[in-house]
């Protein structure tokens, strides 16, 4: 049988995988990589966060200029909720190294008053819808900000407080600004301990009452669901549970109707399948996040994964239940229901890696 600590998480001998990475630190006289993985065997394991923290920070004492260490110190301070550090260490994400010259210096927290800001897209849709939340600070001090955005979210991000200028990067360079900042680092500059609470995005009226219209007469509650994530994430097989236990939450609850979100490849899982009387598919309609948002505005709940339909739900503080894989994203925190990003948010977490039944079960239960 292997003794590699990964091969034995991944096959999920979590007491196995610790004691065999404790094994190795033992054996290599606390060499940093050892260190850093006896981190991720704890948390993987769901084990003793205090001592992953040990773990990851002597990583980084030991290698401080190795930034993957650095990172997953970060991910677990933050996980425990200890922003104000957390958010120093995460200026090491790869997604920090931007490529590409930029034409004005980057913001590093001084006066902004009568300058103009360009704030930097980085990752992907969810982390800038929940990001999102801090820009209101930067009117605040003083500044024009133009909000950098992903196409699909440019709408959405128009209707934003003080209906900033948006800017999709493209063929046509962004109007002239004095400093720049990833939406990353704006927690650092403007937050710390503090998140600002939602509802920080909105729908026109207008747009809303169009929705309204074509969802036509509500007959019991409606239940928005997305059942995928985007492929291109690393860890979509594992955070995502696919169509069937949203079938048969929906043949359990032929008193509720329930309507897709879901877009994308994952979306082809409906192809071939009997689809309940109480199932709507409305995504041939959706342009963009806006008209989403504007979906949502009309839901009584969201159910979904780790996925920015999730985040854009809990930014419109509507009612939304995530169901979360085993190991989840630090920003989900460990061990506990709500989420400090989203009030509106409870968490249903899987009790063993891959296994989500419980998740569905406890679901069905809260529905009733």
């Amino acid at each position: 049988m292997t003794s590699d600590p990964v091969s034995l998480a991944q096959a999920g001998d979590f007491p196995a995988a610790v004691a065999s990475a404790r094994q190795r630190l033992a054996q290599s006289d606390g060499a940093a990589a050892d260190w850093h993985l006896l981190g991720g065997m704890l948390e993987w394991s769901h084990g003793d966060q205090a001592e992953a923290e040990s773990c990851f920070r002597k990583a980084h004492g030991l290698a401080p200029d190795h930034r993957g260490y650095e990172f997953d110190l970060a991910c677990c301070l933050l996980a425990q909720g200890k922003f104000a550090e957390g958010w120093r260490h995460y200026e090491a994400r790869a997604a920090n190294q931007l490529d590409g010259p930029m034409p004005a210096p980057r913001w590093e927290g001084g006066p902004l008053e009568g300058k103009t800001i360009l704030l930097r897209p980085e990752q992907g849709f969810g982390d800038l819808i929940q990001l999102a939340r801090f820009t209101p600070a930067l009117t605040k001090r003083g500044a024009k900000v133009i909000l950098g955005s992903l196409p699909q979210l440019g709408r959405l991000m128009a209707e934003m407080p003080g209906k900033p200028t948006v800017f999709v990067p493209g063929p046509k360079p962004p109007p002239r600004f004095d400093l720049w900042c990833p939406y990353g680092s704006l927690p650092l500059l403007c937050g710390g301990d503090d998140l600002p609470p939602p509802p920080y995005l909105s729908v026109p009226p207008a747009l809303a009452a169009a929705w309204s219209k074509r969802l036509g007469e509500k007959r019991g509650q409606r239940i928005g669901i997305v059942w995928g994530g985007s492929p291109d994430h690393a860890e979509d097989r594992i955070r995502s549970p696919g169509l069937e236990p949203f079938l048969a939450l929906m043949r359990a609850r032929p008193d509720l109707s329930f309507v897709s979100l879901q877009v994308g490849p994952a979306k082809d899982q409906l192809l071939g399948r009997e689809l309940p009387a109480n199932f709507h598919d409305v995504t041939g309609r959706l342009k963009d996040f806006l008209d989403t948002a504007a979906v949502v505005d009309q839901l009584d709940l969201v159910i979904a994964p780790d996925t920015a339909v999730a985040h854009l739900a809990g930014a419109l503080g509507k009612p939304v239940w995530l169901a979360l894989a085993w190991m989840t994203d630090w920003r989900w925190q460990f061990h506990r229901a709500d989420s400090p990003w989203y009030p509106s948010a409870r968490l249903f977490r899987q009790d063993s890696p891959g296994d989500w039944s419980p998740v569905f079960a406890a679901m069905q239960a809260a529905l009733a």
